[in-house]
């Protein structure tokens, strides 16, 4: 994580449940928070996009090419940015990277972690 994001990174609170995991970090003013989901149900990716969108105004959606799944950003412009990654239908993975400068300048670190998580799950 610290590779990825160019500095030092404090481990916070990990929630392990039935279909799922949640990881939280900090490094200095910034979060993150890693999502992993099992779901029992198939997951559309326009329906998701919809509803993110809708639950966080003013939010933009970009494809992301990451290989072998379905994924996008979320960009919520100064405050950083989300990605989204479907694996199949039921596979869900978020990474949040808040606090650490505009989605462009976090999109590369929020990649780089997508693509180590996506090794071990």
């Amino acid at each position: 994580m610290e590779q990825a994001l160019g500095r030092p990174v404090v481990a916070g609170d990990a929630t392990m449940y039935r279909a799922g995991a949640e990881c939280d970090f900090s490094a200095g003013e910034g979060q993150i928070a890693i999502s992993v989901q099992h779901l029992t149900e198939d997951l559309t990716l326009p329906a998701e996009i919809v509803n993110l969108t809708a639950a966080l105004p003013g939010s933009r959606v970009r494809e992301i090419t990451v290989s072998g799944v379905q994924a996008f950003l979320l960009d919520l412009g100064d405050a950083g940015a989300q990605l989204h990654v479907i694996r199949g239908r039921r596979d869900y993975l978020m990474i949040s990277v808040l606090g650490l400068g505009c989605s462009e300048k976090v999109v590369a670190a929020a990649e780089a972690l997508a693509k180590k998580a996506l090794s071990r799950m």
